[in-house]
């Protein structure tokens, strides 16, 4: 997986002197605020419980959760 620090320093309140465990965070509380609590734990929960099986399924599922 490949990190964009330059994404993560833009996020609201991310300071370029911040840890990468902060700016994660950061983004976590950005996605939640944009996506709402719902939306967002049914993203995080399909994700949780990837199989390289259902790649597809996976995919389908998180576009119909986010529309």
């Amino acid at each position: 997986m490949r990190v964009y620090p330059e994404f993560l320093k833009n996020l609201p309140g991310v300071q370029a002197s911040d840890s990468m465990g902060y700016r994660i965070e950061a983004l976590r509380v950005y996605l939640e605020n944009q996506l709402g609590d719902q939306a967002f734990q049914a993203v995080y929960k399909q994700l949780t419980n990837l199989t390289n099986d259902g790649d597809d399924d996976n995919d389908n599922m998180i576009e119909n959760v986010l529309g």
